[in-house]
């Protein structure tokens, strides 16, 4: 193919979150209608840029807010067509894949399959963190998926060196940490890459996202982040596996860069999405001096951010003082990961801290007219009926006392990379990996004792989150994340 002005080295391609259907038409509702901007690979992106690599990223769901799908084999057929397109034009040496998620995994391999039978000769890697821990599934020779390097991890730093050795024509897998590949028939894992330094990221560019002409930015969801990794050890979550727990940080410049572009194109509503606003006092400090200086700059911007109830654990004037620098900051909202007012489930999930702290951390938080939103899980190992009439009724007394305004209720999904995945209570009932999903997903497993006998069965658990939306709907009205179609 003849070469143009146009010639990309890499093209990095999000995964479709409308697989889902319920989260397509509800991001509708919510009025960003081209869902999450792909933070994971903009990141990996930018960083190649600085360097001359040539790359793009193309958020796949920009491109079908407003298709109509049959069914799933409808969704690929059109995904394929729209980067076969890109393929062509921009005639790319690599092609890079996002895989982040468990629900579509399947769907993101089926599209892959089809890309590379059209381009043979192109080098196809994927990364993030399904396919951190699914490295073996993905390259097994068998299912013929069409991968050649499967990036572990974090991954800046080893696709740079990937990237730059293939186009120099240098490229020996053998050589390169953190990434597992096919050699001879057989899966090679290589040993583990350490953690970089993400002070040596550039700031974002945002020019690098290909956007239909009736797409602008303005219609995503935007969440910037500082730290990357969180000092908590929860069995559901899989940073404790993905990012050991070792806290890193981007420099203030930086991430004021990536805010003042943002608000500067008229973004007001931004998601400051580090696991834990407060995880280190040096990060909290940073971070607040940047959004006050935004705040200052733009009166009308406003922050959403996360954190942990064992913060508050001592209300004490620290805390407090804290708080009062995120509310003159710019934050309107803290999200809590409660996940459960049961003791029981709480010590279960390992999430280190007292159910009586909950009120106390949401109580707070609302002194300073700071909103709070919490989130549930429902259905993890250590469950029942019982204890979950107690996290209901937890839940149910910080609504009678205004202490939320806004709740996400999940069934738990065993995540590849998660402690409780190999939770022996789990009994896998369903391999459909489309229900592991980020929005009220159905469960695919029953809770079991050492006999087998079940405990805690798919429907009760199903019941459950429906007991929480309803009590939601009482206090907050439907989320607008539900559909009608849910309770059907």
């Amino acid at each position: 193919m003849k070469k143009t002005k146009n010639k990309k080295d890499i093209i990095f391609f999000s995964s479709p979150i409308q697989l889902d259907a319920r989260l397509a038409d509800n991001l509708i509702v919510l009025g960003q209608p081209c869902g999450e901007i792909p933070n994971g690979i903009l990141h990996i992106a930018s960083y190649l840029d600085s360097f001359g690599i040539r790359s793009i990223v193309v958020p796949i769901d920009a491109f079908l807010y407003k298709k109509q799908f049959v069914d799933i084999s409808h969704l690929i057929e059109s995904v394929v067509s729209i980067f076969r397109k890109q393929i062509l034009y921009y005639d790319p040496d690599i092609l890079a894949f996002e895989m982040m998620y468990t629900f579509n995994s399947d769907t993101v391999l089926d599209v892959i399959k089809k890309i590379k039978e059209m381009f043979p000769q192109k080098l196809i890697i994927i990364g993030g963190n399904h396919a951190t821990f699914c490295s073996g599934d993905i390259l097994n020779p068998s299912k013929n998926n069409g991968v050649d390097i499967v990036i572990r991890g974090e991954g800046e730093f080893t696709t740079k060196e990937i990237v730059e050795a293939y186009l120099n024509k240098t490229l020996d897998k053998a050589k390169i940490q953190g990434i597992s590949y096919l050699h001879d028939g057989s899966i090679i894992h290589n040993t583990e890459r350490l953690r970089g330094d993400l002070k040596h990221l550039p700031q974002l560019n945002y020019n690098l996202i290909l956007l239909p002409d009736d797409v602008n930015i303005i219609m995503f969801n935007h969440s910037v982040m500082f730290t990357r990794a969180c000092k908590g050890n929860c069995t559901f979550c899989t940073s404790p596996s993905m990012w050991n727990r070792q806290i890193t940080s981007k420099t203030s410049e930086k991430f004021k860069s990536d805010l003042l572009y943002l608000v500067s194109n008229g973004v007001f509503h931004i998601s400051v999405w580090d696991d834990d606003i407060f995880v280190t006092d040096e990060s909290f400090n940073q971070v607040v001096a940047v959004l006050l200086s935004i705040k200052l700059l733009y009166p009308n911007v406003n922050f959403y951010v996360q954190s942990r109830v064992s913060h508050f654990r001592n209300s004490n004037k620290k805390i407090h003082n804290q708080l009062d620098l995120l509310k003159k900051a710019g934050v309107i909202r803290i999200h809590l990961g409660v996940e459960s007012g049961s003791q029981i489930i709480l010590d279960a999930m390992n999430k280190n801290y007292k159910a009586e702290w909950i009120f106390d951390a949401c109580s707070a938080i609302k002194e300073h007219d700071i909103e709070v939103g919490v989130f549930i899980i429902i259905g993890h190992p250590g469950s029942s009926a019982i204890e979950e009439q107690v996290s209901y009724d937890l839940i149910q007394k910080l609504f009678i006392n205004s202490l939320i305004d806004d709740m996400q209720c999940h069934i738990l999904s065993p995540l590849p990379g998660s402690a409780v995945a190999s939770d022996a209570r789990l009994k896998i009932a369903s391999e459909n990996v489309n229900n592991y999903g980020i929005v009220y997903n159905y469960p695919v497993y029953d809770l079991v004792d050492q006999r087998g006998n079940i405990t805690f069965s798919q429907q009760e658990i199903w019941l459950w989150l429906l007991n929480f939306l309803d009590l939601r709907q009482q206090y907050l009205g439907l989320d607008p994340r539900v559909s009608n179609k849910l309770k059907a």
